[in-house]
């Protein structure tokens, strides 16, 4: 998909956010969160308003599911998805705080951020969680600040040993994605098995239930599976080819219902800029009631609304506008990307 005008609307809104640095004072001139992404602080934080006190109690828990899901949120979409995620799971919840309050003042927080990353600070904690050992799969949130996680993220992680157990990062972003966060927990956490996770823009967490939810879906976990079922939003459906076949698990949205329709259905598939998989159907899809984009990751179904095109990513993309995720590949996803170019493919449901 050659998605010319997505991307000069990028630019042009690259182009707009300098106009706006320079004409709007100390706050918006800050240093760029990293080079060549083009944005600031004040949209690397999960939001540009601060909206409360900083120091939250954690949220207690109970005897241990097995699933734990801790989370740093500062103005609250962090913590939206976490809570999607338990709701999902059925997990115990745990806010990750720091025992200094952080300043209310936007400017001051962002100066104590940045002195933080400078000197490598690691925030002693409010709460730690009770009975690590008993939880197999730990899902670990955070907003981005200035190209990175907070330091109270770093302390948690270097608190804990979670060796033998799932890691499973998610955050919230202005337009750097997870900034090679995924990266650092893994260097954090050698002995932890780190599965793919999933980075939302701030300014677009409250839209994003169909995409953290097609996210979880994918992720086959334990337990995940038979809750989403449960709730009618799992749906299955089959890529077969030639040398092969892939599965997928796709969210009961607009999008997806348009897709079932006009399934079993035999497609072309062919590459685009060498990260995704295209294929046309005899309708467009629908992109009704998605949000206006997401930055997409490698094994994810998305339609690409302006054409009304299916799009399998088997490589890293930026965030796009237009795009809006269906579900994930749970299994055949090196098949697929392996493809030739005008590929016979028959989509069908299964299960």
């Amino acid at each position: 998909m050659n998605r010319t005008g997505k991307m000069f609307s990028f630019f042009i809104a690259v182009i707009f956010t300098a106009i706006l640095l320079i004409s709007c004072g100390p706050l918006e001139t800050e240093p760029l969160q990293a080079a060549g992404e083009g944005t600031v602080p004040t949209v690397t934080m999960e939001t540009s308003v601060l909206d409360g006190a900083w120091e939250m109690q954690p949220v207690e828990t109970s005897a241990p599911s097995g699933i734990l899901v801790a989370y740093f949120s500062r103005t609250g979409n962090t913590e939206t998805i976490a809570g999607w995620i338990q709701e999902t799971f059925g997990g115990d919840l745990f806010q990750i705080c720091t025992e200094d309050a952080y300043p209310e003042d936007y400017n001051e927080l962002l100066d104590i951020a940045q002195q933080e990353q400078a000197t490598g600070a690691r925030p002693a904690l409010s709460g730690q969680v009770q009975h690590m050992e008993a939880y197999d799969t730990v899902f670990i949130g955070y907003p981005i600040w200035w190209a990175d996680m907070p330091m109270a993220v770093y302390t948690f992680l270097e608190e804990y040993d979670l060796s033998g157990k799932t890691v499973i990062p998610f955050c919230t972003h202005g337009s750097s994605g997870f900034s090679g966060t995924q990266e650092i927990i893994a260097s954090l956490q050698p002995g932890a098995k780190l599965l793919e996770g999933i980075a939302v823009r701030g300014e677009q967490a409250a839209d994003s239930h169909a995409e953290v939810v097609g996210w979880l879906a994918g992720l086959s976990l334990e337990g995940a599976g038979n809750t989403v079922a449960a709730s009618g939003e799992e749906i299955r459906i089959r890529f077969s080819f030639d040398n092969g076949e892939a599965i997928a698990v796709l969210s009961d949205t607009p999008t997806v219902q348009s897709l079932l329709m006009q399934l079993p259905a035999t497609v072309t598939m062919n590459d685009y800029a060498g990260a995704e998989k295209i294929a046309y159907f005899s309708e467009s899809l629908s992109d009704e009631g998605a949000p206006e984009g997401y930055d997409p990751q490698i094994g994810d179904v998305a339609c690409y609304g302006p054409w009304g095109n299916m799009a399998v990513f088997y490589n890293d993309q930026p965030y796009a506008e237009g795009l809006c995720l269906m579900g994930k590949i749970e299994s055949g996803m090196d098949l697929l990307a392996a493809l030739p170019e005008n590929a016979s493919v028959t989509i069908e449901r299964v299960g």
